[in-house]
């Protein structure tokens, strides 16, 4: 990898399209720039529109909205369970939010992230031409780009019942092969799932329904772009939390953490065991957007200590946090004693460059995406990619 290479990350966010660009530089990942965009037509009504239509007849199926899930949550922690006594449990006492949320909606500046959007008088008239017009900014002869796969996209499977470093790959294929079609009903191509074996013996399998939006896009944009285009990573929103967390926090081995990932129409939960996954809860379809959205997500994750499935928890970290101080004060105030915090990088790691800390909140997947095309630090990132054979 050449020394100050520029990589980009590009995300698929609701209806936008989130960009992030860095380069590794002195063993440090450094941040260029930050943009974002809004789609000209949502990804599902042109899937809708020309399914039997041959103009874009490569143009996969949209990503259901399937629940992410663990399969396996028989094994209990034997850590001291969250006092459910100390945690407000007042879900109706939300005028206090509402004020919170109507004052930030009010007040907010706009957050100078030095970006050029495009101009309104000159708007594409396509999204394939939104994307020729981002790439070609970045850099018209090549670039090199790692991609998204919204939350939801991809479901998880995680196995613990043996020890699968001792199985021979064969036989490790086999049972990758059974669990995929006991899902699905019948096999699975080698795109549309990716495995790998943790440190602790458990595998960790995921898998997609259809071809990620974000690749089907890039493949209509390819003959407009006359640079050279090299796709680089394909990843779910999941993993690249889970690398991010893994490279820039020092979890203890029992410690129990929730992470939550924002974003304007859904909300995804999961949560760790020191820093493995250990349960992905089911999209929230509730978003920022909503005033409801912080008390939403509070009994969600209460619901999941209730039930005993996440029996404590000790910390929790707030990604592409548009909220700000409103969602930290909201969490403190439900959870006394819980660390709650909004995702940070490692000073060790990151140079955000003029960047502030309120910038960067609404990015965190965007740069988590560009830093997964890198190879930098890329051990902390689990075994899993859907970039296609093909590419």
């Amino acid at each position: 990898m050449a020394k100050g290479k520029k990589y980009t990350g590009i995300v698929l966010e609701d209806n936008t399209l989130k960009i992030a660009i860095v380069r590794v530089a002195d063993k440090k990942l450094s941040l260029v720039k930050l943009d974002k965009y809004t789609l000209l037509t949502s990804l599902d009504t042109i899937k809708e529109s020309n399914e039997s239509e041959d103009a874009f007849s490569g143009m996969e199926a949209d990503l259901s909205d399937t629940d992410v899930f663990d399969l396996d949550l028989d094994s209990a922690l034997e850590e001291d369970v969250l006092n459910l006594d100390d945690v407000d449990l007042d879900l109706d006492s939300d005028d206090d939010l509402e004020l919170e949320l109507e004052e930030l909606e009010q007040n907010e500046e706009i957050v100078d992230i030095d970006t050029d959007l495009v101009d309104e008088s000159e708007a594409p008239a396509s999204n394939e031409l939104l994307l020729y017009n981002i790439l070609s900014s970045v850099d018209p002869k090549k670039i090199n780009v790692a991609l998204n796969i919204p939350a939801g996209g991809a479901i998880y499977q995680i196995l613990k019942d043996v020890d699968f470093n001792d199985l021979k790959k064969k036989d490790l294929q086999i049972i990758v092969d059974d669990r995929l079609e006991s899902l699905y009903g019948s096999p699975r191509g080698e795109d549309f799932y990716s495995y790998g074996v943790r440190d602790d013996g458990a595998l960790l399998l995921s898998s997609i329904d259809e071809e990620p939006q974000l690749i089907s896009l890039i493949d209509r944009t390819q003959s407009l772009y006359r640079g050279k285009l090299f796709i680089e990573e394909v990843l779910p929103d999941e993993t690249i939390l889970l690398g991010l967390i893994k490279a820039n926090y020092e979890l203890e081995e029992g410690e129990i953490t929730c992470l939550i990932q924002f974003s304007e129409s859904n909300c995804r939960v999961i949560f760790l065991r020191g820093n493995r996954l250990w349960l992905v809860s089911p999209v929230i379809t509730e978003g920022t957007a909503s005033k409801k959205f912080l008390n939403t997500v509070f009994s969600k994750i209460l619901f999941q200590l209730d039930t005993g499935e996440v029996p404590s928890l000790d910390r929790l970290i707030i990604c592409n946090n548009s909220l700000h101080e409103a969602s930290i004060n909201f969490f403190e105030e439900r959870f006394p004693g819980i660390e709650v915090s909004e995702f940070s990088f490692s000073e060790d790691f990151f140079d955000p460059g003029d960047y502030t800390s309120e910038s960067l909140a609404p990015f965190i997947t965007a740069i988590g995406t560009a830093w997964s095309g890198t190879n930098f630090e890329k051990s902390n990132f689990p075994d899993i990619s859907f970039l296609p054979k093909y590419v």
